[in-house]
C-alpha cells in the first residue's frame, strides 16, 4: 500500500458516531430479546454504508496500490486493532457452546473425554472464526457457531480488501450522474442476485445471500463509497443547502420513520411477487438500501434539531466504543439465553427486564475497557516511533 498524497485530517462527523451507538442498540436489542420483528443483520448495512462513505471521504485524496498481496496488508491493517479483541471473544464462547451443549452430561464423563469431545465437534468452525472466514460458509450455525456477530467482522475483511479496487473505480467517475448511475447499477445487480436466490435457491441460501454474504454486502459498501464521493464534491463546491432547520428536522423524522416502518410493516406485509418482481427480494436490497443510504447522508449533514440532539457528548462516545460493544455484547446475551433454556427460566416481566440491563451494563463497561486500552496501546507506540525518530 502506498500514499503519496497527504491530507488533512478527515473532518468528524459526531451525528454519525452516535447513529453508530444507535444502530448497535438495535442489534444489542434483537440479541437480548427486547426487539423481535427487527433483524440486526438488516440495521447492519447502515453499518456497511457508513463505512463506505468514511472510507472514501478519508482516502480520497490518497493513491493505494491494487494488487492482491498489498490489499490483503491493507485490510489486515484497518481491522488489526480488532482482531485480539476478536480472537478472545471467539475462544470465550466456548464457554456457553461448552455449557449449552454438555451441561447435561457434566459430572458423568471425564474432562479429558470433555474437552476431546468438543475439540471434534467445534474445531473446524472455531478455526474458520479465527481466520475470518466464516461468513464466506452458507450456513448460519456456523456463522454464528462462535461469538455470531463477528461474521460482520468477516465481511469487513473482503470490503477493505476490494476496498483499493473500489476507490480506483470511484475516482474515475468524473460526473455526478455517472456516480449516480453506479448506484443504480448496484442496486440492481444486488436485486438480481437476491431475486434468483429467492426463486431458485434454498431458504438457508436466499437467507445467507441476504444477509451474511461479503459479496453482497460489497454492494452495500460501494452505496457508502458513492455517498461519500458526492459529498466530497459538493463539498469541495461549496454548494449550501438553505433549508431551515425545521425543515432538515422533519426530513429527518421522515428518515427515522422510513427505517422503522420498513422494519415493522412492509417487511411483515409486502409479498407482492410476479415474474420478474420479489417483494421480499425488493426489500433486502433496493428497499432498505434507499434508506440506509438516506439516513447516513442526514446524519453527516447534521442540519436539523434530531440529529443535533442525538449528536450529543454521551451518545458520541458511546459511538467511539460502539466496535468494541459489539464484539463483546453476545458473549453476555448468549450465555443467558442458554441459561433460560437449561434451566427452564421464566425469562419474562422483571427477570427479563433486569437480565437486559445487567447485559447491557457489562457489555458498555467492556466496551469502555477495550477502548481505553486501545487508546492507551495505540499512545504508546506513537510515543515510542517518536522517540525512534528522534534518536535517528
Amino acid at each position: 500500500m502506498g500514499t503519496e498524497a497527504k491530507s488533512k485530517a478527515p473532518q468528524r462527523f459526531d451525528a454519525v458516531q452516535s447513529l453508530r451507538f444507535l444502530c448497535f442498540m438495535v442489534v444489542f436489542g434483537v440479541h437480548a430479546g427486547f426487539f423481535g420483528a427487527v433483524t440486526a443483520a438488516e440495521i447492519l448495512e447502515i453499518f456497511i454504508v457508513m463505512s463506505g462513505f468514511m472510507m472514501i471521504y478519508v482516502y480520497k485524496d490518497r493513491e493505494l496500490s491494487c494488487n492482491p498481496w498489498k490489499n490483503f496488508k491493507f485490510a489486515i491493517g484497518k481491522i488489526g486493532k480488532l482482531y485480539p479483541l476478536h480472537a478472545i471473544t471467539t475462544t470465550l464462547q466456548w464457554i456457553p457452546t461448552i455449557w449449552l451443549y454438555f451441561a447435561p452430561y457434566i459430572g458423568m464423563i471425564s474432562l479429558g473425554a470433555f474437552s476431546l469431545n468438543m475439540l471434534k465437534m467445534f474445531y473446524p468452525e472455531y478455526l474458520l472464526h479465527m481466520g475470518l472466514l466464516h461468513a464466506w460458509v452458507p450456513n448460519e450455525t456456523v456463522n454464528f457457531m462462535f461469538n455470531g456477530p463477528s461474521w460482520y467482522l468477516s465481511v469487513t475483511l473482503f470490503l477493505y480488501f476490494m476496498f483499493p479496487w473500489v476507490l480506483k473505480l470511484i475516482k474515475s467517475i468524473k460526473t455526478k450522474h455517472g456516480l449516480i448511475m453506479l448506484g443504480i447499477g448496484t442496486l440492481l445487480v444486488m436485486y438480481l442476485i437476491a431475486y434468483f436466490s429467492h426463486i431458485y435457491g434454498s431458504p438457508d441460501f436466499y437467507r445467507w445471500i441476504t444477509i451474511h454474504c461479503p459479496i453482497m454486502k460489497l454492494g452495500d459498501f460501494i452505496l457508502g463509497c458513492v455517498l461519500g464521493k458526492m459529498y466530497a464534491d459538493w463539498k469541495q463546491q461549496g454548494a449550501e443547502e438553505h433549508y431551515s432547520k425545521l425543515k432538515w428536522t422533519i426530513i429527518e423524522i421522515i428518515a427515522v420513520a422510513c427505517v422503522i416502518g420498513f422494519e415493522y410493516l412492509f417487511q411483515a406485509t409486502v409479498r407482492c411477487n410476479s415474474i420478474i418482481f420479489d417483494g421480499e427480494s425488493f426489500y433486502s436490497t433496493v428497499g432498505f438500501n434507499i434508506i440506509a443510504v438516506a439516513l447516513v447522508l442526514l446524519f453527516i449533514l447534521n442540519r436539523g434539531y434530531v440529529t443535533k440532539i442525538i449528536a450529543n457528548k454521551v451518545f458520541v462516545y458511546l459511538g467511539d466504543i460502539s466496535a468494541y460493544t459489539y464484539l463483546t455484547h453476545y458473549i453476555f446475551t448468549i450465555i443467558w439465553s442458554n441459561a433460560v433454556l437449561l434451566y427452564e427460566i421464566d425469562n419474562t416481566g422483571w427477570v427479563k427486564w433486569t437480565a437486559i440491563a445487567v447485559e447491557f451494563i457489562l457489555t458498555i463497561a467492556t466496551g469502555a475497557l477495550c477502548f481505553y486500552l486501545a487508546k492507551r496501546s495505540a499512545a504508546k507506540k506513537k510515543q515510542k516511533a517518536m522517540m525512534k525518530k528522534q534518536a535517528a
